[in-house]
């Protein structure tokens, strides 16, 4: 039984490479990338908030105070591995201490935000979904929360950004959270009317957007179809590079493709920068 993410899907049409290297070698960074891992924590912090500050009320303290301690657990144990598998680079472990200040400084404003700004009822937060979609193929979903208002139910997508200028004529493309949107309609057999994206803007002075994005159901019928077919492209691909300048910041295999392209010590750059998921 294949189970396919959207994950998996993006980082195949992004790139064959690195889709080859993260889930045919199952290969991963010794040392995340700490810009990339800033992300994680602050979804796992409002994840924790909305669970239990929200949805089962069953925490001691209040809000604010969940929200810190939940990114100072997750930071603690990142700092760990960051410093161990980097051999305590005074860079990169400098770098990592700034990152997680700046997390506390956005996550302490952002309960503020959220006390005069969440007016809706959280009705599962950080749920995953399974959606079988055909007889071998399951397609795995993941949503922030699922909300209600007096408009309807809709699917809430916390975004980490630099800038709050989206709007909605860009974020209807948005593949990722219409492909979620269209596997928690079809689970739930719910009409959800589209998605809340909670933009945390990680700027000196932290800043905060809500904006709603409606999809058609007409416009949802046509996922599946192309899942379908993102899927059979996946069953037997050639295996190609796609490079461009953005590759120096969002590849983590950037070393070892351009290893690979100079005939260096692939393997041993495996063994020294990479290991198994």
């Amino acid at each position: 039984m294949a189970i396919l993410s959207n994950s998996e899907i993006s980082t195949f049409k992004r790139c064959r490479k690195k889709w080859y290297y993260a889930y045919k070698e199952k290969l991963k960074p010794k040392i995340p990338d700490a810009k990339l891992m800033f992300g994680n924590g602050i979804h796992i912090a409002l994840a924790e908030y909305y669970q239990k500050y929200f949805l089962f009320k069953n925490v001691k303290g209040d809000g604010q105070n969940l929200l810190l301690n939940s990114f100072k657990t997750w930071a603690k144990n990142e700092f760990k591995k960051i410093c161990l598998n980097s051999n305590n680079d005074p860079t990169i472990v400098e770098q990592t201490k700034n990152l997680i200040k700046k997390g506390l400084k956005l996550l302490k404003a952002y309960y503020d935000f959220s006390i005069m700004n969440d007016n809706f009822k959280i009705l599962k937060a950080e749920k995953r979904i399974k959606l079988p979609i055909m007889k071998n193929l399951i397609f795995a979903a993941k949503a922030d929360a699922l909300i209600k208002d007096d408009n309807g139910l809709w699917l809430m997508e916390h975004k980490t950004t630099y800038t709050l200028d989206y709007s909605s004529k860009n974020l209807v493309l948005d593949e990722q959270a219409t492909r979620y949107l269209w596997a928690f309609s079809e689970y739930y057999k719910k009409d959800i009317n589209g998605v809340l994206y909670n933009f945390l803007c990680k700027t000196k002075t932290p800043k905060f957007k809500r904006e709603k994005v409606y999809r058609t159901p007409e416009f949802l019928k046509e996922i599946k179809s192309q899942l379908l077919l993102e899927f059979e492209d996946m069953r037997k691909p050639n295996i190609y590079r796609s490079p461009d300048i953005s590759c120096n910041w969002s590849c983590e295999f950037k070393e070892l493709c351009v290893a690979e392209l100079d005939k260096s010590d692939v393997e041993y750059l495996k063994d020294s920068l990479y290991e198994k998921k």
